[in-house]
């Protein structure tokens, strides 16, 4: 059953390569978070520009082996290291501090990253340096051990918690934008730099020539990040059927 499957889904690939226009089943892996919050809203815009094609998503946090389990693209945050697929970078994301204005309210503004550990902190126990915090300003260096009055694994988790005010929040710009442009949530210490930045990719199984599909998921999502919407989150993009 297995092989009649493969055997089908091979026919409707090399069919869909050989098309101009956008058809078929066009499989997407997706990051959990990320897609249900920046992709996941402007798929219906997808589906109406393209309407011979269906879309399955999968939203997940688990390395997703994209050849071998048959997905036409993904989107990928971090370095990718596999030499089979086709990477296009679309933008670096960046990590930042920021807590409620009433929390900074109660507790004081940080003049410098040592002032962390005096304060309140929401521990994000998936982040690799846990409970450390690295901060960079040109040549300077802060390391600091924070004082994590709550740690969980969960990143909605942390950025609740932020919004009511339990504390300072390590996250990625994406996550938190649109606290920040409705001033839910404010930048800590700006002037620090927190790790290096991560690309954001849309990543293909490498081959001579992509399916009309692939194309246009892959154009698709350059467009919708040619200007990063949690930088204007106040103001979505919207894309006009062609």
């Amino acid at each position: 059953m297995r092989e009649a499957w493969d055997i089908l889904r091979t026919a409707e690939d090399e069919a869909c390569s050989l098309a101009t226009t956008p058809r078929g089943l066009l499989r997407i892996s997706l990051p959990a978070g990320f897609g249900r919050l920046w992709i996941a809203p402007h798929l219906p815009e997808f589906l109406a520009c393209y309407p011979s094609l269906d879309v399955e998503c999968t939203f997940t946090d688990r390395y997703v082996d994209l050849i071998g389990e048959r997905y036409d693209v993904g989107v990928r945050i971090g370095k990718l290291e596999d030499s089979r697929l086709v990477i296009r970078p679309i933008v670096t994301t960046q990590r930042l501090l920021c807590a409620a204005l009433g929390y900074l309210s109660e507790y004081g503004r940080l003049r410098d990253p040592v002032d962390l550990a005096r304060h309140k902190c929401i521990g994000f126990s998936r982040l690799s340096t846990h409970p450390v915090w690295h901060l960079r300003r040109g040549d300077t260096l802060r390391a600091v051990r924070i004082n994590a009055r709550m740690t969980t694994d969960d990143i909605d988790s942390v950025l609740h918690a932020a919004r009511t005010g339990v504390g300072i929040m390590y996250a990625t710009n994406w996550l938190v934008g649109p606290e920040l442009q409705s001033g839910a949530l404010v930048r800590v210490l700006p002037g620090w730099t927190v790790d290096a930045g991560k690309q954001l990719s849309v990543v293909r199984a490498s081959s001579k020539h992509a399916a009309a599909k692939t194309r246009a998921f892959v154009d698709w999502i350059a467009e919708i990040f040619e200007t990063p919407p949690w930088e204007n989150a106040a103001k979505p993009r919207r894309r006009t059927k062609k």
